[in-house]
């Protein structure tokens, strides 16, 4: 294995490196970490704005497919329970299917603001777009109209 010096430190391997880095690094409190979080100084100026609105949009869009992904697996043990008459199952996929509804409602909220203020800004590749729904497309003001289904 080739060893790399740090700080005149012979680093072998991974856990070693997580040792070293986990003493140099000094531990944030809750608080720390929550002023980083809430300091408006802290958003990257960017010679283009929509640069930070696109990096934005971009994360809200991955927890938005995340909780998509959730709450369809949720629906689906919802539906089975239903047909299988299971009151039990239901109401627990209600209790799991409640924060995550919220949560996706809200990231929704926020990409109907934020979407069309990046309309005709090419940030995504097709291969992502054609992952969108019709409605955050027509936000975006995209169409694709010859998409090859297969």
């Amino acid at each position: 294995m080739l060893e790399q010096p740090i700080d005149n430190v012979v680093i072998e391997d991974r856990k070693e490196v997580e040792e070293y880095l986990t003493k140099k690094i000094k531990t944030l409190s809750d608080t720390e970490i929550s002023k980083w979080f809430e300091e408006s100084s802290r958003e990257e100026e960017f010679i283009d704005p929509k640069i930070s609105i696109i990096t934005k949009v971009r994360a809200l869009l991955q927890i938005w497919q995340e909780l998509s992904a959730q709450l369809s697996r949720i629906r689906e043990d919802y539906s089975l329970a239903k047909r299988f008459g299971d009151e039990n199952i239901k109401k627990n996929a209600m209790e799991r299917g409640r924060p995550i509804l919220q949560r996706h409602k809200i990231i929704e909220e926020d990409l109907q603001t934020f979407l069309p203020m990046l309309k005709n800004v090419q940030f995504l590749r097709a291969d992502e777009m054609i992952l969108l729904p019709k409605w955050q497309l027509q936000l975006l003001g995209v169409r694709i109209d010859n998409y090859p289904i297969t």
